[in-house]
């Protein structure tokens, strides 16, 4: 919100004018770490990734296939809070772990 102020400054003789000060403050949402909503396979082997999102705040979404080493799929700033990332190219492996990161 805005709010507003006076002052004057004395130097030990005199007093200055007097000056008005407007703050116009504006809050930025927190940001919130994404949320993953449904991950699912499709029938063509692909996988859906539905990810609730801190609009305007860059999105990683990265991959593994044991936890240890990761591989960014994309990067992108969303500006919808719910965004869908479809994985066309997830690679015939036992397991597929995806982790979501905001700054």
């Amino acid at each position: 919100g805005n709010d507003q102020f006076t002052y004057k400054v004395w130097d030990g003789t005199v007093y200055s004018d007097v000056a008005t000060v407007t703050l116009n403050v504006k809050t930025t949402p927190p940001l919130l770490p994404p949320r993953f909503e449904s991950i699912r396979l499709l029938e063509e082997g692909d996988v859906r990734l539905d990810i609730k999102v801190t609009t305007g705040h860059v999105l990683e979404l990265l991959t593994s296939t044991n936890l240890s080493d990761w591989t960014l799929l994309t990067s992108l700033v969303p500006s919808a809070e719910s965004i869908t990332i479809t994985d066309t190219n997830s690679p015939p492996s036992p397991a597929r772990f995806y982790r979501a990161r905001s700054n």
